[in-house]
């Protein structure tokens, strides 16, 4: 929601809450539908004129969502959705080197590091089946999981895109979002007026977040994308066996 503050019609918020993410949302049915229902009346009254944008993971979270979340907003008039995309390799890698997916205890349960605002494999949320009890899964494993199951969401919603015209999913690729030339065509394709001032400066001013002194400091070994490629792709081909397999 950054470059957003150069359109003077919009009104932007960064993962407002409630974020629809957490451990136990992902395990709980009824923290799902309450929670579903509270992010719904915590979006503010639309005025005519103004656009509302907000950032957050609660579409890609699971295809569970779209149809209760979307309904609803579309009944209000168009929603357009932008979905980030990066190679699943540099996904997985740039997580798997922050630590993300290894497992620690707490409170007496098992967690799993960098991922506890998302579901993991066996959560009634996840798109794809469980290749084996969460317990047994390696690091790059569960952060596999992650990106395939948050792939099948976003081919989710450009399905309902395809059956509802006021529905607008739109692919930004990651290379692309610091070039003004990119943000003035998404301006202009939503009919939002900008300042083209204000615009250069947010994305002049932007800094990609690479963590790379994060990554450092948990001294894990740094592999080439093509292991985290065939990783990716063995991740996969386990899941149509499970799927085989019901």
């Amino acid at each position: 929601a950054d470059v957003f503050p150069s359109c003077p019609s919009c009104s932007c918020h960064h993962e407002p809450p409630p974020t629809l993410s957490g451990y136990h949302y992902s395990f709980t049915a009824h923290d799902q539908s309450v929670e579903l229902s509270a992010k719904l009346r915590s979006m503010p009254r639309i005025k005519s004129g103004s656009t509302h944008v907000e950032t957050n993971h609660t579409l890609l979270h699971s295809p569970l969502h779209h149809e209760e979340l979307l309904k609803p907003l579309l009944a209000l008039g168009s929603v357009a959705v932008l979905v980030v995309r990066r190679p699943h390799s540099e996904v997985v890698k740039s997580r798997v080197e922050l630590g993300h997916g290894s497992q620690y205890t707490k409170a007496g349960e098992r967690r799993f590091r960098g991922l506890s605002w998302i579901y993991l494999p066996s959560s009634p949320l996840a798109s794809l089946p469980a290749i084996k009890p969460d317990e047994e899964l390696s690091s790059v494993e569960v952060c596999c999981s992650y990106i395939l199951n948050v792939e099948a969401s976003s081919r989710r919603l450009f399905e309902l895109a395809a059956s509802d015209p006021k529905l607008i999913v739109v692919e930004v690729e990651w290379s692309e979002v610091n070039k003004v030339s990119f943000w003035r065509g998404i301006f202009e394709q939503f009919g939002l007026r900008y300042s083209e001032e204000k615009l250069a400066r947010i994305v002049k001013g932007g800094k990609r977040n690479e963590r790379r002194q994060e990554k450092e400091a948990k001294h894990i070994e740094e592999r080439e994308i093509t292991y985290y490629e065939r990783e990716i792709e063995n991740y996969q081909r386990a899941t149509w066996e499970a799927v085989t397999q019901r």
